[in-house]
């Protein structure tokens, strides 16, 4: 649901009842224009409606009921005077808003049952890949790797805390984000079930993000598990290595999920990313640059390639201000030439090269 900021006009208000359940009833959160509200799902006869609440006294009975699968929330209600808003997230139909006279009571005898709200249904990694974008889902997995507690900056100036780990199952691994709270409730080695996780795309993979409607319950553990073919470690390693050759490339990403972007007409205003599918200011487009190289391990003696990302290329001081692909090889082969270190490489991929071969692709 969107923040109450945006959300549009109360399309209509109805004293005709609507009866069914009440799922997924998130944490109290707080808008940009300082309104508290929180959000839940309401099954009626045919569908999930999207349902925004500003009377939070209600949210802490409601989400321990929930919590509890006890009687009342969990049992058929009746809503008697709601507000339906234009749904912005499916064409068509309409979301449910509390309103301040709003009235919810227990009902009976409905003729249809209680069902956990399509993304409650727990799926497999392997299954997760093949959701879309945005898509909410609910996984049972092993915490494999975390990575540090950092700092992120949000654009309207908070400063958020964030964790990067990787979990699997039996059927594969993925990355996901957890933020806040959720950051305190993993822990490496463990087995979780994670509801309301949103799919993402970056860099061309799907990943997984929490947010506040997110929630964490430690499981028991259900065996081994597999990494996927993806798979890519989040440890930062130190290497000293000396350079043979370097090939800097130039290409535009989206600012939303960091794709390349390919046959971009630059004379247009606007563009829309065919892998998130969101139309943007053509402004928004940005410039990344990526370089490969093939280097020698000063400790194994061997001949490595690395693909060393634009953020590793910002965090070095001899390549930070550079963005010219010439230039930028020209820095590479010089920064370890001159005997530096380069720590937290940042790396994308990590194959041997042949001995006898010293050219990058």
């Amino acid at each position: 649901m969107a923040t109450p900021s945006k959300l549009p006009k109360v399309a209509s208000s109805s004293q005709q009842g609507i009866q069914g359940y009440f799922h997924d009833i998130s944490p109290v959160k707080t808008s940009k224009n300082n309104n508290r509200y929180f959000n839940a799902k309401f099954q009626d006869s045919e569908s999930f409606i999207d349902v925004v609440c500003y009377r939070t006294e209600l949210q802490e009975q409601m989400a321990q009921l929930e919590k509890n699968r006890q009687v009342y929330f969990l049992t058929p209600v009746e809503m008697m005077n709601i507000g339906r808003t234009i749904s912005l997230t499916k064409p068509g139909s309409f979301d449910i808003k509390i309103l301040k006279d709003t009235n919810i009571a227990p009902c009976k005898n409905l003729k249809f049952r209680f069902e956990e709200p399509p993304q409650s249904l727990t799926s497999t990694i392997k299954e997760v890949k093949d959701h879309a974008q945005y898509a909410k889902v609910t996984v049972a997995a092993k915490v494999i790797e975390m990575a540090e507690v950092e700092i992120q900056h949000t654009s309207s100036g908070k400063s958020l805390k964030k964790r990067d780990i990787i979990i699997a199952d039996k059927t594969g691994s993925i990355n996901l984000t957890i933020w806040e709270g959720a950051i305190n409730e993993i822990a490496l080695g463990k087995c979780y079930k994670m509801k309301n996780l949103t799919i993402r795309i970056w860099n061309e993979k799907k990943t997984l993000s929490s947010s506040l409607n997110s929630s964490v319950e430690e499981i028991n553990n259900f065996g081994p598990v597999v990494k996927s073919n993806d798979y890519q470690t989040l440890k930062k390693e130190r290497v000293q290595i000396n350079i043979i050759s370097a090939s800097a490339t130039k290409f535009k990403t989206c600012a939303i999920c960091n794709v390349e972007l390919k046959d971009l007409n630059m004379e247009l205003k606007t563009f829309k990313c065919t892998s998130c599918n969101m139309r943007q200011n053509l402004k928004s487009v940005r410039e990344t640059l990526r370089c490969e190289i093939v280097a020698r391990q000063q400790e194994e003696n061997k001949q490595v390639k690395y693909f060393v990302t634009n953020q590793a290329l910002n965090s070095f001081e001899a390549t930070k201000d550079i963005d010219d692909p010439d230039q930028m090889e020209d820095a590479n082969v010089f920064v370890v030439l001159s005997g530096l270190s380069i720590n937290n490489i940042y790396l994308e991929t990590n194959e041997d090269v042949d001995e006898d071969d010293e050219d990058t692709e």
